[in-house]
């Protein structure tokens, strides 16, 4: 019988205000592929993140206040290999799109 994977989970709840974004988008960046990451209201921000892997899939929930995330072409090019993101939205409002420029 296989064991279950390890959950890893990450949260900015038991920081400091001013740590809580930093801490967000390094997460973020080490959980799925390098991302440019800004928020709308950084001081206010709050986020949790719990990931799994189960062989060679991730399976993450997220949950966190506004962002903006891009993969711009110099992230792409930090990656070491190449990836593909399948994102189940199921509450909020998400816009995501893809354009050949930057």
């Amino acid at each position: 019988m296989r064991h279950a994977a390890a959950i890893q989970a990450a949260s900015t709840d038991f920081l400091p205000a001013a740590e809580r974004f930093p801490y967000w988008a390094d997460v973020v960046a080490q959980t799925f592929v390098p991302l440019e990451c800004d928020a709308p209201s950084r001081r206010d921000f709050s986020g949790n993140i719990r990931h799994r892997r189960i062989g060679r899939i991730g399976i993450t929930d997220v949950r966190a206040s506004a962002q903006r995330v891009r993969r711009t072409r110099a992230k792409i090019a930090q990656a070491p290999s190449d990836d593909m993101i399948v994102v189940v939205h199921v509450e909020g409002i998400c816009h995501v799109g893809q354009r050949s420029q930057s």
